[in-house]
């Protein structure tokens, strides 16, 4: 049994982690598929966007590896290695564009409920 919680909310976007069924790993289910950030001008920052990861099991989840690919994306975190069961964490992400024109990213989660990482595309405008 798959549970998938999307939420939005202005820049938020929710991860929530499920179960499939008893004795399995956790399967995580990251939303939103993308992250599309507003154009903005060549070295101006936007406000992050704040990711959400949320395990609703009661299994721990470990989080391998947070990171963002493309010059242009950075992030923060609050995730630890591990994430417990009913908990949760934030990663920021935040756009500056280094030149004009289309930017292209990921943000890149390995965590042990999947034997590849999961990816977020993320897109931007430098203006």
């Amino acid at each position: 049994m798959n549970a998938r919680r999307i939420g939005l909310l202005s820049t938020t976007f929710l991860l929530t982690l499920a179960c499939m069924a008893s004795g399995q790993s956790p399967t995580s289910l990251i939303s939103p598929a993308s992250v599309v950030f507003p154009a903005t001008p060549v070295g101006s920052r936007l406000a992050p966007a704040t990711i959400t990861v949320s395990n609703p099991t009661t299994s721990t989840i470990l989080l391998e590896e947070i990171i963002v690919s493309g010059i242009d994306f950075a992030e923060t975190t609050d995730c630890g290695k591990k994430l417990a069961g009913g908990a949760n964490c934030s990663i920021q992400v935040v756009f500056q564009p280094a030149i004009s024109g289309e930017r292209i990213g990921n943000l890149v989660i390995a965590a042990s409920d999947s034997n590849l990482p999961h990816f977020v595309p993320l897109t931007g405008m430098g203006e």
